[in-house]
Protein backbone atom coordinates (compact mmCIF):
# COMPACT_ATOMS: atom_id res chain seq x y z
CA UNK A 1 0.00 0.00 0.00
CA UNK A 2 1.05 3.43 -0.80
CA UNK A 3 2.52 5.81 2.47
CA UNK A 4 -0.73 8.05 2.50
CA UNK A 5 0.59 9.69 5.80
CA UNK A 6 4.71 9.74 4.73
CA UNK A 7 7.43 8.57 7.11
CA UNK A 8 5.83 6.48 9.64
CA UNK A 9 5.46 7.22 13.25
CA UNK A 10 7.12 5.51 16.46
CA UNK A 11 3.50 6.20 18.28
CA UNK A 12 0.61 7.96 17.47
CA UNK A 13 -0.31 11.10 18.12
CA UNK A 14 -3.02 12.18 20.77
CA UNK A 15 -5.99 13.51 19.38
CA UNK A 16 -4.45 17.09 20.50
CA UNK A 17 -1.11 16.30 18.96
CA UNK A 18 -2.58 15.65 15.09
CA UNK A 19 -1.88 17.95 12.58
CA UNK A 20 -0.93 17.88 9.15
CA UNK A 21 2.33 16.72 10.15
CA UNK A 22 1.59 13.92 12.38
CA UNK A 23 -2.10 13.00 11.46
CA UNK A 24 -3.55 11.94 8.05
CA UNK A 25 -2.40 13.77 4.66
CA UNK A 26 -5.47 16.41 4.19
CA UNK A 27 -5.08 16.01 0.15
CA UNK A 28 -5.33 12.52 0.60
CA UNK A 29 -7.61 12.56 3.18
CA UNK A 30 -11.04 13.79 2.81
CA UNK A 31 -12.72 15.90 5.76
CA UNK A 32 -15.23 13.50 6.74
CA UNK A 33 -12.19 10.58 7.45
CA UNK A 34 -10.54 13.09 9.40
CA UNK A 35 -13.00 13.91 11.28
CA UNK A 36 -13.86 10.49 12.10
CA UNK A 37 -9.76 9.58 12.91
CA UNK A 38 -9.95 12.47 15.33
CA UNK A 39 -13.06 10.47 17.32
CA UNK A 40 -11.34 6.90 17.28
CA UNK A 41 -9.25 5.69 19.76
CA UNK A 42 -6.38 3.07 18.90
CA UNK A 43 -7.01 -0.52 20.44
CA UNK A 44 -5.30 -3.62 19.18
CA UNK A 45 -8.77 -5.12 17.92
CA UNK A 46 -10.96 -2.92 15.63
CA UNK A 47 -14.71 -3.46 14.26
CA UNK A 48 -15.72 -2.45 11.23
CA UNK A 49 -19.44 -3.40 9.52
CA UNK A 50 -21.07 -1.91 6.32
CA UNK A 51 -23.63 0.60 8.31
CA UNK A 52 -20.81 1.64 10.77
CA UNK A 53 -20.08 5.04 9.36
CA UNK A 54 -23.83 5.82 9.14
CA UNK A 55 -24.42 4.21 12.97
CA UNK A 56 -21.30 6.40 14.17
CA UNK A 57 -22.55 9.71 11.84
CA UNK A 58 -25.64 9.39 12.96
CA UNK A 59 -28.58 8.10 14.98
CA UNK A 60 -27.37 4.49 15.50
CA UNK A 61 -29.37 1.15 14.61
CA UNK A 62 -30.52 0.18 18.14
CA UNK A 63 -30.62 -3.14 16.77
CA UNK A 64 -26.80 -3.49 15.81
CA UNK A 65 -25.75 -1.02 18.86
CA UNK A 66 -27.32 -3.61 21.24
CA UNK A 67 -25.77 -6.84 18.97
CA UNK A 68 -22.32 -5.23 19.35
CA UNK A 69 -22.47 -4.03 23.16
CA UNK A 70 -23.65 -7.34 23.88
CA UNK A 71 -20.53 -8.78 22.90
CA UNK A 72 -18.09 -6.76 23.77
CA UNK A 73 -19.72 -6.81 27.33
CA UNK A 74 -19.62 -11.03 27.42
CA UNK A 75 -15.66 -10.74 26.42
CA UNK A 76 -15.10 -9.03 29.28
CA UNK A 77 -11.78 -7.30 27.68
CA UNK A 78 -10.20 -4.57 29.37
CA UNK A 79 -10.82 -1.32 28.57
CA UNK A 80 -9.43 0.25 25.47
CA UNK A 81 -9.11 -3.48 23.90
CA UNK A 82 -11.83 -2.14 21.07
CA UNK A 83 -12.56 0.40 18.65
CA UNK A 84 -14.51 0.88 15.60
CA UNK A 85 -13.62 2.40 12.19
CA UNK A 86 -15.85 2.58 9.14
CA UNK A 87 -15.49 1.47 5.25
CA UNK A 88 -17.46 3.83 3.95
CA UNK A 89 -19.04 7.23 5.48
CA UNK A 90 -22.05 8.56 4.07
CA UNK A 91 -21.08 10.96 1.21
CA UNK A 92 -22.03 14.76 0.62
CA UNK A 93 -24.40 14.42 -1.91
CA UNK A 94 -28.24 14.79 -0.69
CA UNK A 95 -28.68 10.83 -0.62
CA UNK A 96 -25.67 10.25 1.90
CA UNK A 97 -24.90 6.99 0.03
CA UNK A 98 -22.19 5.37 1.90
CA UNK A 99 -18.62 5.94 0.02
CA UNK A 100 -16.09 3.27 0.96
CA UNK A 101 -12.19 4.54 1.16
CA UNK A 102 -9.87 1.23 1.15
CA UNK A 103 -6.63 3.39 1.05
CA UNK A 104 -8.29 6.08 4.18
CA UNK A 105 -9.39 2.56 5.48
CA UNK A 106 -6.28 0.49 5.74
CA UNK A 107 -3.96 3.73 6.63
CA UNK A 108 -6.48 4.25 9.43
CA UNK A 109 -5.85 0.75 11.00
CA UNK A 110 -2.17 1.48 10.93
CA UNK A 111 -3.12 4.41 12.73
CA UNK A 112 -5.08 3.10 15.19
CA UNK A 113 -2.29 0.28 15.46
CA UNK A 114 -5.40 -2.34 15.47
CA UNK A 115 -3.58 -5.74 15.21
CA UNK A 116 -6.64 -7.59 14.61
CA UNK A 117 -9.39 -5.87 12.08
CA UNK A 118 -12.90 -8.06 12.31
CA UNK A 119 -14.86 -7.49 9.71
CA UNK A 120 -18.32 -7.92 9.99
CA UNK A 121 -20.15 -9.33 6.95
CA UNK A 122 -18.17 -11.00 3.64
CA UNK A 123 -19.52 -8.06 1.49
CA UNK A 124 -16.89 -5.79 3.08
CA UNK A 125 -13.59 -7.55 1.33
CA UNK A 126 -15.26 -6.60 -1.85
CA UNK A 127 -14.63 -2.79 -0.67
CA UNK A 128 -11.00 -3.29 1.11
CA UNK A 129 -9.19 -3.53 -1.93
CA UNK A 130 -7.66 -7.02 -1.06
CA UNK A 131 -6.01 -9.35 -3.01
CA UNK A 132 -8.04 -12.25 -5.24
CA UNK A 133 -6.97 -14.94 -2.34
CA UNK A 134 -8.80 -13.07 0.62
CA UNK A 135 -12.11 -12.28 -0.94
CA UNK A 136 -13.00 -16.00 -0.76
CA UNK A 137 -12.61 -15.55 3.21
CA UNK A 138 -15.95 -16.65 4.77
CA UNK A 139 -17.51 -16.04 8.02
CA UNK A 140 -15.01 -17.70 10.89
CA UNK A 141 -11.97 -17.67 8.89
CA UNK A 142 -8.95 -15.49 9.13
CA UNK A 143 -5.56 -14.42 7.22
CA UNK A 144 -3.18 -11.73 7.57
CA UNK A 145 -2.91 -8.40 5.82
CA UNK A 146 -0.85 -5.60 5.90
CA UNK A 147 0.24 -6.18 9.33
CA UNK A 148 -3.42 -7.56 10.86
CA UNK A 149 -5.20 -10.33 11.34
CA UNK A 150 -8.83 -10.66 9.52
CA UNK A 151 -11.62 -12.12 11.10
CA UNK A 152 -14.34 -12.78 9.45
CA UNK A 153 -17.46 -12.64 11.29
CA UNK A 154 -21.07 -12.69 9.32
CA UNK A 155 -22.89 -9.36 8.77
CA UNK A 156 -24.51 -8.08 12.32
CA UNK A 157 -28.27 -8.49 10.59
CA UNK A 158 -27.01 -12.43 9.90
CA UNK A 159 -25.85 -12.52 13.92
CA UNK A 160 -29.12 -10.80 14.67
CA UNK A 161 -31.14 -13.97 13.22
CA UNK A 162 -28.71 -16.39 14.69
CA UNK A 163 -30.29 -19.15 16.76
CA UNK A 164 -29.10 -19.36 20.15
CA UNK A 165 -26.98 -22.12 20.41
CA UNK A 166 -24.79 -20.86 16.91
CA UNK A 167 -24.74 -17.43 18.45
CA UNK A 168 -23.18 -18.75 21.69
CA UNK A 169 -21.22 -20.89 19.42
CA UNK A 170 -20.09 -17.20 18.23
CA UNK A 171 -19.26 -15.87 21.68
CA UNK A 172 -16.72 -18.59 22.18
CA UNK A 173 -15.12 -18.44 18.98
CA UNK A 174 -14.51 -14.58 19.51
CA UNK A 175 -13.02 -15.43 22.90
CA UNK A 176 -10.46 -17.82 21.62
CA UNK A 177 -9.76 -15.93 18.16
CA UNK A 178 -9.35 -12.36 20.18
CA UNK A 179 -7.03 -14.39 23.00
CA UNK A 180 -4.50 -13.48 21.26
CA UNK A 181 -4.83 -9.85 20.78
CA UNK A 182 -5.89 -8.85 24.31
Amino acid sequence: MRDVQGPRHERLPHREEQSSASGPDSALWPSPWQERLAKTRSAPVLWTYWELGRDLSGTPDPQRRGLVMDLLQELAHPSGTHSFWPVALPGRGKDGELEANATVFWEGVRLLRSRAVMIMGTELLRFLALPDSLLALRPFQQDRHQGSALIVLPAPGDMLNLAKQRMQALREFLRQTLALYV
